[in-house]
């Protein structure tokens, strides 16, 4: 790293007042054969070396944290003059993976200690009219904006930059940058009545990619998804446009988008006249993680496995992502099964501890977590920031490293003291506006009416089990962390036994307060057993099918129940992850769903590579169904 690092750069932008949905190009000539960038860009930067893309994709920051890439350039560089053109697209929007803070890029470049350029007012800049500035396409409200490229424009004249003033701690990028492919292999699979679709045959992510001839100037509309129903990608899928444009040129078209990862399996294409296909296809962009090799009891289960972990691995790249398709989104609910599997899958590299420290950084005013990182104002679950301190704690007991307290304890200790003030010796009410009370999908526990709340509503006084029981879960992994912080549960024990157990039932409702109904779920009496409150009774009745099953998302709660009781429910564990996954292998999965019915159940929202399933991984290993090579 060059001593005192961005000391003579500034951060610009092409003009004053830029808006949202703006791209803009800076260029910084050098006549170097070695050399090296450091960038920082808001929302996200291309670099391109003598007409050739040789980096892309920023790691997104907070309000008063970025984060730069430092880029070694001498593979591009040759002898002669050197144009290094960095094309920048500024959102302007909060989506769930990054903040609005402005538009903004600063760089240095830099030879041997000496600085040969530096970003400042006298940086040649211009509006990058290739891409519709200001277009605002959503793509999904998760993802932000969509894009139009037009190859029948050029970018505007060069001019100076206008210096943006930004007063922000700058920290080196704490993950290895994602690596990009060779287009992938896609078969058309129809292509009549200018309507041309292709299918990669798995899924898959990465950049788009287009190389077609046209006789005419004409616009394309570009959609793509990871099913197609009636013969076409589903586009429009409720608030959702899956879908980006091009405008052809006349003649040869090759083009790759850089800053839009796309998640997906199919690609069509509708164009206005017919065109000459060369290859459409995308660029496989995958984090550069090493996996360790496995064997297997059965080939039942080698299938699964292989399969689980690549679908956890294109759910990785700046951080881990819940699904490749509709959100790329940090959650910790998410993540705490993407951990766990990643520990036995994946060879250590500090990936899974910068997302723990991404997370810390994601705190409100009042000391929980928001929904996403970064992120912020989102309709943040609380249940979730307890999650926090269960993941952290599993990070902890896999890898032996207590550091991570010292980085995360503010934000750890704060989240516990908001809920041990609820607590106050009673049972912790459901969460009044803005939050939503999400605990899974379905089973009467997704609470989606919260999310349409206004703040002058009385909320009705409700528990839930859920909540209360992952409480005292999360208390007690807390306890191992911080033991001069532990507290005496007993009487939180004895509540939820009081108010949520059913003796004629034999399990706990999920729910006791105004107006509710009867709703017993295998999640919450799964939290029932593990903090000691049900016992083998309950696990009984969860096996028998008394309870609402667990969604994948909340899976992993019930299994670690069942697999307390020792190998006496062990083989009813493996049967059921077997069953779930064999199903969506039946159904043609290539990487495992969001849910286990997939989009048969009629939501063609549901994501069919989902991080959270990649599950059996943890528990096929934590059983012996499979054994990893040179486990730490």
């Amino acid at each position: 790293m060059v001593k005192n690092m961005f000391e003579k750069s500034k951060w610009i932008w092409e003009r004053a007042n830029p808006s949202s949905d703006e791209y803009a190009d800076f260029e910084a000539p050098i006549t170097e054969n070695s050399a090296t960038l450091f960038i920082a860009a808001e929302t996200d930067y291309a670099a391109y070396v003598n007409g050739k893309l040789a980096f892309f994709g920023s790691y997104k920051g907070y309000r008063g944290v970025k984060y730069y890439d430092e880029l070694p350039l001498d593979d591009y560089l040759t002898e002669e003059e050197n144009k290094i053109e960095i094309v920048v697209w500024h959102q302007g929007i909060n989506c769930s993976s990054s903040i609005d803070d402005g538009a903004g890029v600063i760089f240095e470049i830099s030879s041997k200690g000496k600085i040969l350029a530096a970003s400042d007012e006298n940086t040649l800049s211009r509006a990058d009219l290739r891409y519709k500035n200001g277009y605002k396409k959503t793509l999904t409200p998760q993802l932000g904006y969509s894009f139009l490229f037009d190859a029948t424009k050029q970018p505007d004249l060069w001019h100076k930059s206008v210096v943006t003033e930004r007063n922000v701690k700058l920290l080196p990028r704490p993950v290895k940058k994602s690596i990009v492919s060779a287009p992938m292999h896609s078969e058309m699979i129809k292509g009549e009545n200018c309507t041309y679709l292709f299918d990669l045959k798995k899924e898959c992510t990465g950049q788009l990619y287009l190389d077609f001839y046209s006789e005419t100037e004409q616009k394309i509309l570009i959609s793509y998804g990871e099913h197609i129903k009636n013969g076409r990608v589903e586009r429009i899928i409720g608030n959702r446009d899956f879908s980006v444009e091009y405008v052809a040129k006349k003649g040869e078209n090759r083009y790759v988008n850089p800053f839009r990862r796309l998640g997906l399996r199919f690609i069509e294409l509708k164009t206005e006249n017919p065109v000459k296909i060369g290859q459409i296809s995308i660029l496989p962009v995958d984090y550069p993680v090493k996996t360790r090799e496995f064997v297997a009891d059965t080939p039942l289960h080698e299938k699964i496995t292989s399969v689980a972990i690549r679908t956890l691995a294109l759910c990785m790249h700046e951080h881990y992502e819940d699904c490749v398709w509709r959100e790329q989104a940090l959650y910790t609910f998410d993540s705490r099964n993407e951990m766990l599997c990643g520990y036995k899958a994946f060879y250590n590299d500090g990936f899974a501890r910068s997302n723990i420290l991404l997370m810390a950084k994601g705190v409100r005013k009042d000391g929980l977590l928001e929904l996403t990182y970064p992120a912020e104002n989102t309709p943040a679950i609380p249940l979730y920031s307890l999650c926090f301190i269960v993941l952290v704690h599993d990070y902890v007991k896999f890898t032996g490293d207590y550091s991570v307290l010292k980085e995360t304890e503010k934000t750890l200790k704060g989240i516990m003291q908001r809920f041990r003030k609820l607590r106050d010796n009673r049972l912790i009410a459901d969460f009044p506006y803005p939050y939503w009370n999400f605990y899974e999908w379905g089973n009467g526990s997704d609470n989606c009416g919260d999310l349409s709340r206004k703040e002058s509503d009385v909320p009705p006084e409700r528990y839930s089990l859920i909540l209360n029981a992952y409480y005292v879960y999360t208390e007690e992994k807390y306890s191992e962390l911080f033991p001069l912080e532990k507290t005496d549960l007993g009487d939180m024990k004895e509540l939820i036994a009081k108010e949520f157990y059913n003796e004629k039932i034999g399990l706990f409702r999920s729910y006791v307060g105004d107006g509710e109904d009867e709703i017993y779920t295998e999640f919450g009496n799964a939290l029932a057993i593990s903090i000691g409150v049900g016992g083998e009774d309950v696990a009984e009745k969860i096996t028998q099918g008394k309870a609402l099953k667990a969604t994948l998302a909340a899976a992993a709660y019930v299994y670690d129940a069942l697999l307390s009781f020792g190998k006496k429910y062990e083989d009813y564990v493996i049967n059921e992850i077997d069953k779930n996954y064999k199903k969506m292998l039946d159904g043609g999965a290539t990487s495992f769903w969001e849910t286990v019915e997939g989009v048969e159940d009629g939501d063609m929202s549901c994501s069919l590579c989902h991080g959270w399933s990649a599950l059996p991984v943890y528990y096929y290993a934590k059983t012996g169904r499979i054994k990893f090579k040179d486990e730490d």
